[in-house]
């Protein structure tokens, strides 16, 4: 069944019709949302037969916008079932507009329109994870929780979409001050917990949240999570004794599973259940078809792991029409192996889907419990008989008795877009490159379909979320819009730097940020000669009986500053001798008048000598000509 399910994402269509649907009034058309009521509409993505990739045809632009942005000259995997491979992309503020031909979309520029030639190029839908926990778990990945960082830590690794597993109502609330704040980069959906991970049934306080649907939304409640077994508690639940662990630990009864289910669904809720061992995937499918009793699964109720799966449960994914993610990569290596009988039902990944070409199955990287961050490196562990075990690359090969994890990268591809997209019911917005969607996009050092063997040494280079860049690897900026909101940083701009001091003496200069060329005085309040010191900093200097009486001398000098670190920050030195006080006062003067920024003051020591004072001041002050 692997050609039908390859076929999703990679056939042709007759025509690829890129047409522009607009909205009342002309403006550029928005996805299309999924309602938020307890039958949502059936699966946009069916499976077809399969052909060969098309040519492009001839694009009909009927928008009124113009494209903000062009990239072409690229190899573009729109994940796109119609249209699987492009040259070129257009896109008009957050929306893609057209997908085509080199030509074809070169022709839609106006005056405006941006350029970025891709040089061959990947571009590719930016990575969906629909179950990690890098928000809610950050406290394990740095000594501060801080938000901004975990969003670069993703946007650096492709990934644009993610939904966080574990949400009870402190984090739920933190949440929501993050997105009120503008401060989302990546699109968030939030499962709030009714059990905790070692299976204690909690209030239902998720009722007073419900869950939403708006299309575009960056932060969206997606539903309630379940634990039917261990894992981070306990052990998974089997059906088989496994060395030191015994039969796992399955938390719920049977009957209570179907009443939890049963409640979720009528209050209009998708529910994930997390369930690793084959005793709690029975139970998952157990509770799921006593709800459903027939219906279809529009909540799109799903099961998370499924990592032990007896054979007589796997064509059951289809008959009840379940939901399912699976691993990525995980440091297999150190497994211990399960009994020789039992060994071929541990990551039956082949089997699931050959069995069930109808399901809808995604991968999932659970960072940080499990693998490394990056999808690239699941995308190697999943297609090779390889595991990278984090993210310094350390890699080892399966052990032998793993047969049935190896995917082909045609399959896992879509699974980590737009079927990820799909569990979270956001596959009418994101997760394909297709007119209409978001502009939600990466750019790739090379090609992941073109060896496989190579995929691990594969760079994100630039990371856009809803038409904006989110993510510039340096060196590659190139590749970064300036319409997109991309600003590079500049390799020359203009300061202007007063010292004031009662001290004996003062030094000012870069340690390091950049390069600080020799200034051009334009005041001073003595005679100046030369005051231009060696390695980048310059000297203000006053008779020593002068600096007794505490009189202070002012010096005021334009200098320009070169060759800015990425960081953004200008790591300056204020070096004085003797006692007094000491003020540096930086404008930017990229304007016509100079404009203060930054004041740096050091007050009277207690003792002469000489004293250094490291000063970090960010360089974006500076950038933007002042108003």
């Amino acid at each position: 069944m692997l050609i039908s399910r390859v076929a999703r994402y990679f056939k042709p269509a007759v025509t690829l019709s890129l047409a522009l649907a607009l909205l009342a009034g002309g403006c550029a058309p928005r996805p299309t949302g999924v309602s938020l009521t307890n039958t949502p509409p059936e699966p946009t993505v069916q499976p077809t037969s399969p052909t060969t990739i098309p040519p492009t045809p001839t694009v009909t632009l009927i928008s009124s916008d113009p494209p903000t942005f062009i990239y072409y000259n690229g190899t573009i995997l729109t994940m796109n079932k119609d249209q699987p491979a492009a040259e070129a992309i257009a896109v008009a503020d957050d929306l893609i507009v057209a997908v085509g031909s080199n030509e074809d979309i070169l022709s839609l520029q106006v005056a405006d329109t941006e350029l970025v030639d891709l040089q061959g190029r990947t571009m590719m839908p930016g990575f969906v994870d629909p179950h990690t926990h890098i928000f809610n778990d950050a406290r394990y990945l740095m000594d501060v929780v801080d938000y901004g960082k975990v969003q670069q830590m993703a946007l650096k690794n492709g990934i644009t979409t993610l939904a966080n597993m574990f949400v009870n109502q402190g984090f739920l609330a933190e949440m929501q001050t993050l997105n009120e704040s503008g401060g989302l980069k990546v699109r968030l959906s939030l499962y709030l917990v009714h059990t905790n991970n070692c299976g204690e049934i909690l209030s239902d306080w998720y009722k007073e949240f419900p869950p939403t649907r708006v299309p575009g939304e960056m932060l969206r409640i997606g539903g309630v999570k379940l634990f039917a077994d261990g894992g981070s508690c306990g052990k998974p639940a089997t059906s088989f004794e496994r060395p030191g662990v015994g039969l796992g630990d399955l938390f719920l009864t049977q009957e209570e599973m179907n009443t939890l289910v049963s409640e979720i669904d009528q209050a209009g809720y998708q529910v994930a259940i997390h369930a690793i061992g084959d005793r709690a995937v029975e139970q998952a499918l157990n509770a799921i078809e006593f709800v459903l009793d027939g219906r279809p699964n529009t909540l799109r109720h799903r099961i998370e792991h499924n990592r032990i799966v007896r054979p007589d449960l796997i064509p059951r994914y289809q008959q009840v029409g379940v939901v399912a993610t699976i691993f990525g990569s995980l440091n297999r290596c150190d497994l211990e192996a399960d009994p020789l009988e039992y060994q071929s039902w541990s990551y039956p990944n082949r089997q699931l889907l050959d069995a069930n070409p109808q399901v809808h199955f995604a991968w999932h990287g659970d960072y940080p419990w499990v693998g490394p961050l990056s999808p690239l490196l699941h995308l190697y562990s999943m297609v090779t008989p390889y595991e990278i075990i984090n993210d310094t690359l350390t890699e080892c090969p399966d052990p032998v008795w793993m047969t049935g994890k190896t995917l082909t990268v045609e399959e896992m591809l879509p699974m980590m877009t737009i079927e990820g997209a799909y569990v979270l019911f956001r596959e009418n917005e994101v997760g394909s490159l297709e007119p209409g969607k978001y502009a939600d996009l990466i750019i790739l050092s090379g090609n992941p379909m073109t060896d496989i063997n190579a995929i691990k040494d594969l760079q994100v280079w630039m990371t856009m979320v809803a038409g904006r860049v989110e993510w510039c690897a340096p060196g590659h900026e190139v590749f970064c819009p300036v319409s997109a909101g991309f600003v590079p940083a500049p390799t020359t701009f203009s300061v202007r730097i007063r010292i004031q001091t009662t001290s004996d003496w003062t030094t000012f200069g870069l340690l390091s940020g950049g390069s600080l060329e020799r200034p051009t005085l334009i005041s001073s309040s003595m005679e100046v000669t030369d005051n231009w010191l060696e390695e980048g900093r310059f000297l203000l200097t006053q008779p020593f009986h002068q600096a007794e009486l505490g009189q202070q001398v002012e010096m005021v000098v334009d200098a320009l500053l070169t060759n800015v670190d990425s960081d953004g920050l200008l790591h300056f030195e204020v070096e004085r001798g003797g006692l007094g006080r000491t003020q540096v006062e930086l404008y930017n003067n990229l304007g016509p008048t100079p404009v203060l920024v930054d004041t740096i003051q050091w007050g009277g020591t207690s003792s002469g000598g000489r004293n250094a004072f490291p000063v970090d001041i960010p360089a974006a002050g500076y950038l933007v000509e002042p108003p």
